[in-house]
């Protein structure tokens, strides 16, 4: 039975009892008059009888009206719980979060009750959409790290079934198939190094943060990647009150590494970078990193993508790339609470710049251990 039928059932109990209340109290007020007129009883009797069936008529009546007023009133009151049982059975049948019921006055029950609906409709309508990016976005990093793992299987597995069938195989061959195989074999112990890497940070683990001086952090940087980006220039703009910083001083190292590999990766011997290095807007605000190069830059299209996973510019060109460096990037400096953005240097070129946002050191450690160089190709 329905919330309406059962609150106009009470009112019309109520008011049945009041009405018989009623007529009683009137019968025996009109009996003990007539006695006091002295009328007989027999006439007491019929006149009594007569008015009982009148006020029986007329209660029954004001009955169907007390009723009828009950289910409009009840209707009325409960119209936002019906409105809110359809919210919640389309949520439940169809899967619609973006069902929502009126809010009502606030200053009642059923008002509050809506508002609180909506509102966690609302957020769970959110978090649905962000765990679905999620689930396309997985799906689609596992389908590209299946596919990018597959090449080098395929490579290592036809390598050796070279080798086992053709065992008379003449040994400058056969070195130069087995130096395929171990080619192909470091390249998915990188790609598999660098996944790893990914869904440590995804995973949410806790970076190894200490207090380091900055100086200390970029000038072994600068002199890795003259060494590394030769024969391209290297030419270093680090500003002398950077001072000290908290972070995970080894992935930092990593970043820069990164981010270096990434220009020598994709630009023609002679081109010039430039590692830049100063305070974010304010002190407080972090430091900004930026490498920049006055190479071919990266077409406006892909600009914005360069930071996702297994992106490459030049997919026909990508060497030992595992496509994953800039994704490691990114992740390294969101890990730090900053921003990596990517921007066109004129007339040619491109700059990276990162804001590496000040952390809180991590409990009892003083001091991180010293930056050690990373592998990692974009």
């Amino acid at each position: 039975m329905s919330l309406r039928a059962r609150f106009t059932i009470a009112a019309a109990v109520v008011v049945a009892l009041v009405i018989v209340g009623f007529v009683i109290a009137v019968d025996a007020g009109y009996a003990s008059r007539l006695r006091r007129d002295g009328i007989t009883e027999e006439h007491i009797s019929t006149a009594v009888g007569e008015l009982t069936r009148i006020l029986i008529g007329v209660g029954l009546l004001g009955l169907g009206l007390a009723g009828a007023l009950a289910w409009l009133v009840a209707g009325s009151a409960i119209a936002p719980v019906t409105a809110l049982i359809t919210a919640v059975e389309s949520v439940a049948n169809d899967g619609n979060l973006a069902t929502r019921v009126p809010s009502g006055d606030p200053r009642d029950e059923i008002g509050r009750l809506s508002s609180a609906f909506n509102s966690s409709l609302a957020r769970i309508e959110v978090m649905y959409q962000a765990l679905e990016a999620v689930i396309i976005k997985q799906r689609r990093f596992v389908a590209d790290a299946s596919h990018e793992l597959r090449t080098p299987l395929t490579t290592v597995s036809s390598c050796l079934e070279m080798i086992h069938h053709y065992p008379e195989m003449p040994e400058p061959q056969r070195t130069t198939v087995l130096d395929d195989a171990l080619h192909e074999a470091q390249q998915m112990a990188r790609l598999v190094d660098d996944l790893l890497t990914l869904a440590s940070m995804d995973s949410g683990e806790r970076l190894q943060r200490a207090p380091f001086d900055w100086s200390a952090l970029l000038e072994p940087a600068v002199n890795d990647a003259r060494r590394d980006a030769a024969p391209r220039a290297v030419k270093a703009d680090i500003a002398n009150d950077l001072g000290t910083g908290v972070g995970d001083v080894r992935a930092l190292q990593q970043l820069i590494t990164i981010l270096v590999g990434n220009v020598t990766a994709h630009t023609p011997p002679g081109t010039t970078i430039t590692i830049a290095a100063q305070h974010a807007t304010a002190p407080a605000a972090g430091v900004e990193l930026t490498i920049s190069d006055d190479g071919p830059g990266v077409p406006e299209a892909m600009r914005e993508s360069i930071f996702e996973r297994f992106v490459r510019v030049d997919p026909a060109r990508h060497g030992d790339a595992t496509g994953l460096g800039l994704a490691i990037a990114r992740a390294i400096v969101a890990n730090h609470g900053g921003t990596i953005s990517a921007n066109p240097v004129e007339p040619h070129g491109l700059r990276v710049t990162a804001v590496i946002a000040p952390l809180q050191a991590t409990p009892d450690r003083r001091r991180a251990p010293r930056p050690q160089r990373s592998a990692t190709k974009a």
